[in-house]
């Protein structure tokens, strides 16, 4: 009998593997290393070209804490790019050889995601040769999902990248009730699914709640992967799914693109109007 209540409360507890993202280091060093600070290994995308970049990227290799390149890329509503911005209307290999620059920059970095991107990540061409040309056995790939229409993902496979891609945004209103109930769909997603891969940014809500949330979690037996790790259990590479993948299998989540900023408007799909990064020179 009690050998039949121990499996039965082992087959009720499920695993629980949670990656974060913070993009848009490299603005602000105080918010970056606050979010260095925070409890358990988050993984940070560091903006190339930005005043803090290489100082951030340095500090974050210290502390053992992954880092990975996050990319502008060409979005629809034309805001600028920034350092190493991959625009639409240059060719595949201006395109590329910004790419390579911008690792260059930050040698350390695991993998990359994209910065903005809606129109750029659904050109299948333009990721297709990016990706037959980076070097996919030193690197992973992060569709941050900022159109439903994203060809990268499906790009990242068919060259044989390891990749994944972000199931839920935190952030895109900057408030801390906003970023609770976004941290609350994380749970039920990890619920549902045994695990989520999260974005955010360093702003000074969403740190105030991952600060307070975290510890919490990690004691209810969430366990806080860097990027790397989670894509080996959860990730998917080439024509199959690593264990644990369910990408094909999902729908992909239609929230606002982090391509705006935070909007006073309560309709989580409410559009923004201005490029949210210069939020992040404010603090």
């Amino acid at each position: 009998m009690r050998l039949w209540i121990l499996l039965l409360a082992c087959s009720c507890l499920q695993a629980m593997d949670l990656a974060i993202i913070i993009d848009d280091l490299g603005y602000n060093p105080a918010l970056g290393r606050r979010t260095l600070a925070l409890p358990g290994p988050i993984t940070v995308a560091i903006l190339p070209g930005t005043p803090f970049a290489e100082s951030l990227a340095m500090l974050a290799d210290e502390q053992a804490i992954e880092t990975m390149l996050h990319l502008p890329m060409a979005n629809k509503a034309g805001f600028p790019l920034g350092p190493f911005g991959l625009e639409l209307d240059m060719s595949h290999e201006e395109r590329l050889k910004l790419a390579r620059q911008a690792l260059a920059t930050l040698p350390n970095v695991r993998g990359f995601n994209n910065h903005q991107g809606s129109l750029l990540t659904e050109d299948a061409a333009a990721m297709a040769f990016l990706f037959a040309h980076l070097p996919a056995s030193d690197l992973y790939f992060v569709d941050s999902l900022t159109t439903a229409n994203s060809k990268a993902g499906a790009q990242a496979d068919a060259h044989g990248w390891l990749w994944g891609q972000r199931h839920i945004f935190l952030d895109h209103q900057a408030s801390q009730d906003f970023v609770r109930q976004q941290m609350q769909l994380t749970w039920q997603r990890l619920e549902q699914h045994g695990h989520a891969l999260v974005i955010g940014h360093p702003y000074v809500e969403t740190l105030t709640v991952l600060e307070q949330m975290l510890p919490h979690w990690q004691e209810q037996g969430v366990r806080l992967l860097p990027v790397s790790s989670y894509l080996a259990l959860h990730g998917q590479q080439g024509e199959s799914s690593v264990p644990g993948s369910d990408h094909k299998d999902e729908p992909k989540q239609l929230l606002p693109s982090l391509e705006n900023p935070p909007s006073a408007q309560t309709d989580p799909l409410a559009p923004r109007q201005q490029p949210f990064w210069p939020r992040l020179l404010e603090h």
